[in-house]
Protein backbone atom coordinates (compact mmCIF):
# COMPACT_ATOMS: atom_id res chain seq x y z
CA UNK A 1 0.00 0.00 0.00
CA UNK A 2 1.28 3.38 -1.17
CA UNK A 3 -0.44 5.77 1.14
CA UNK A 4 0.80 6.17 4.38
CA UNK A 5 -2.16 7.60 5.18
CA UNK A 6 -4.32 4.14 4.28
CA UNK A 7 -1.26 2.54 6.37
CA UNK A 8 -2.20 4.57 9.54
CA UNK A 9 -5.58 4.25 9.33
CA UNK A 10 -5.17 0.62 8.29
CA UNK A 11 -3.50 0.09 11.71
CA UNK A 12 -5.99 2.31 13.68
CA UNK A 13 -8.81 0.01 12.36
CA UNK A 14 -6.51 -3.30 13.16
CA UNK A 15 -5.92 -2.27 16.66
CA UNK A 16 -9.47 -0.95 17.11
CA UNK A 17 -12.05 -3.22 15.63
CA UNK A 18 -15.28 -1.42 15.29
CA UNK A 19 -13.53 2.25 15.69
CA UNK A 20 -16.18 4.76 14.38
CA UNK A 21 -15.37 7.66 11.60
CA UNK A 22 -14.87 10.16 13.78
CA UNK A 23 -12.54 8.35 16.17
CA UNK A 24 -10.37 8.09 13.04
CA UNK A 25 -10.73 11.70 11.93
CA UNK A 26 -9.23 12.73 15.24
CA UNK A 27 -6.48 10.24 15.18
CA UNK A 28 -5.22 11.25 11.87
CA UNK A 29 -6.07 14.72 11.48
CA UNK A 30 -8.27 14.50 7.92
CA UNK A 31 -10.96 16.44 7.09
CA UNK A 32 -14.29 14.65 6.76
CA UNK A 33 -14.58 14.27 3.20
CA UNK A 34 -11.06 12.97 2.80
CA UNK A 35 -11.13 10.34 5.67
CA UNK A 36 -14.25 9.12 3.91
CA UNK A 37 -12.09 9.18 0.46
CA UNK A 38 -9.55 7.14 1.92
CA UNK A 39 -12.04 4.61 4.00
CA UNK A 40 -13.63 4.00 0.35
CA UNK A 41 -10.57 3.22 -1.19
CA UNK A 42 -9.56 0.66 2.06
CA UNK A 43 -13.36 -0.88 1.16
CA UNK A 44 -12.74 -1.04 -2.40
CA UNK A 45 -9.21 -2.99 -2.02
CA UNK A 46 -10.38 -5.54 0.62
CA UNK A 47 -8.79 -4.49 3.18
CA UNK A 48 -11.18 -3.11 5.47
CA UNK A 49 -15.48 -3.69 6.11
CA UNK A 50 -17.62 -0.46 7.10
CA UNK A 51 -20.77 -1.18 9.26
CA UNK A 52 -23.75 1.12 10.40
CA UNK A 53 -25.30 1.51 13.30
CA UNK A 54 -27.62 4.64 13.27
CA UNK A 55 -25.80 7.66 11.92
CA UNK A 56 -22.18 6.04 12.68
CA UNK A 57 -19.95 4.24 11.01
CA UNK A 58 -18.05 1.34 12.19
CA UNK A 59 -14.65 -0.16 10.70
CA UNK A 60 -12.96 -3.45 11.21
CA UNK A 61 -10.18 -4.84 8.73
CA UNK A 62 -11.34 -7.91 6.69
CA UNK A 63 -8.53 -9.95 7.71
CA UNK A 64 -9.87 -9.57 11.60
CA UNK A 65 -10.65 -13.58 12.66
CA UNK A 66 -14.22 -15.03 12.00
CA UNK A 67 -15.53 -14.50 15.83
CA UNK A 68 -15.04 -10.81 15.53
CA UNK A 69 -16.70 -10.62 11.67
CA UNK A 70 -19.58 -12.43 13.67
CA UNK A 71 -19.90 -10.05 16.47
CA UNK A 72 -19.07 -6.40 14.93
CA UNK A 73 -22.53 -5.89 13.65
CA UNK A 74 -23.36 -6.46 17.82
CA UNK A 75 -20.50 -4.41 18.70
CA UNK A 76 -21.23 -1.28 16.22
CA UNK A 77 -24.89 -0.93 17.75
CA UNK A 78 -23.75 -1.41 21.23
CA UNK A 79 -21.08 1.26 20.83
CA UNK A 80 -23.30 3.89 18.95
CA UNK A 81 -25.69 4.15 21.84
CA UNK A 82 -23.86 4.79 25.21
CA UNK A 83 -26.90 3.52 27.86
CA UNK A 84 -27.14 -0.06 25.96
CA UNK A 85 -23.16 -0.45 26.61
CA UNK A 86 -23.64 0.55 29.74
CA UNK A 87 -26.61 -1.80 30.64
CA UNK A 88 -24.35 -4.41 28.66
CA UNK A 89 -21.54 -3.55 31.02
CA UNK A 90 -23.40 -3.79 34.32
CA UNK A 91 -25.19 -6.81 33.01
CA UNK A 92 -21.37 -8.66 33.65
CA UNK A 93 -21.93 -8.08 37.31
CA UNK A 94 -22.20 -11.74 39.37
CA UNK A 95 -25.92 -12.27 39.42
CA UNK A 96 -29.40 -11.93 37.43
CA UNK A 97 -30.62 -8.78 36.56
CA UNK A 98 -34.22 -7.24 37.21
CA UNK A 99 -35.40 -4.44 35.36
CA UNK A 100 -35.99 -2.63 39.03
CA UNK A 101 -32.03 -3.03 39.32
CA UNK A 102 -30.94 -1.76 36.09
CA UNK A 103 -33.21 1.10 35.98
CA UNK A 104 -31.87 1.99 39.73
CA UNK A 105 -28.31 1.51 38.55
CA UNK A 106 -28.65 3.62 35.16
CA UNK A 107 -31.24 6.21 36.82
CA UNK A 108 -33.72 5.89 33.89
CA UNK A 109 -37.01 4.22 33.87
CA UNK A 110 -38.43 0.29 34.54
CA UNK A 111 -40.01 0.94 31.27
CA UNK A 112 -36.43 2.22 29.79
CA UNK A 113 -34.35 -0.10 31.37
CA UNK A 114 -37.00 -3.45 29.96
CA UNK A 115 -36.14 -1.47 26.54
CA UNK A 116 -32.53 -2.40 26.79
CA UNK A 117 -32.78 -5.72 28.55
CA UNK A 118 -35.13 -6.55 25.96
CA UNK A 119 -32.72 -5.56 23.19
CA UNK A 120 -30.00 -7.28 24.98
CA UNK A 121 -32.17 -10.37 24.71
CA UNK A 122 -32.74 -9.75 21.01
CA UNK A 123 -29.67 -9.64 20.10
CA UNK A 124 -28.56 -12.61 21.43
CA UNK A 125 -26.52 -10.34 24.83
CA UNK A 126 -28.54 -11.84 27.71
CA UNK A 127 -31.16 -14.48 27.84
CA UNK A 128 -34.40 -13.71 29.82
CA UNK A 129 -35.81 -15.86 32.81
CA UNK A 130 -38.18 -15.94 35.77
CA UNK A 131 -38.19 -15.50 39.49
CA UNK A 132 -41.50 -15.35 40.86
CA UNK A 133 -42.87 -12.40 39.60
CA UNK A 134 -39.72 -10.49 38.30
CA UNK A 135 -38.18 -11.22 35.02
CA UNK A 136 -34.83 -12.30 35.72
CA UNK A 137 -32.24 -11.19 32.90
CA UNK A 138 -28.45 -13.31 32.52
CA UNK A 139 -25.36 -12.32 30.39
CA UNK A 140 -24.96 -14.49 27.75
CA UNK A 141 -21.58 -16.33 26.14
CA UNK A 142 -21.87 -13.97 23.58
CA UNK A 143 -22.65 -10.56 26.14
CA UNK A 144 -19.09 -11.98 27.45
CA UNK A 145 -17.15 -11.80 24.54
CA UNK A 146 -18.76 -7.74 23.65
CA UNK A 147 -17.91 -7.05 26.47
CA UNK A 148 -14.18 -8.19 26.06
CA UNK A 149 -14.01 -6.78 22.67
CA UNK A 150 -15.65 -3.07 24.38
CA UNK A 151 -12.58 -3.06 26.93
CA UNK A 152 -10.08 -3.70 24.55
CA UNK A 153 -11.08 0.13 23.32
Amino acid sequence: MSSPVRRQLLEAVRRDPGVRLHELAQLVGLSPGSLKWHMAVLQRTGFVTEHKGGPARFYSARDAFPELRAILPILAGIRSNQRKETLLRLATEPGPMTTTSMSAALGVTPGSARNGLDFLVAQGLATKGQAGPAATYLISPLGRRVVAWLNKG
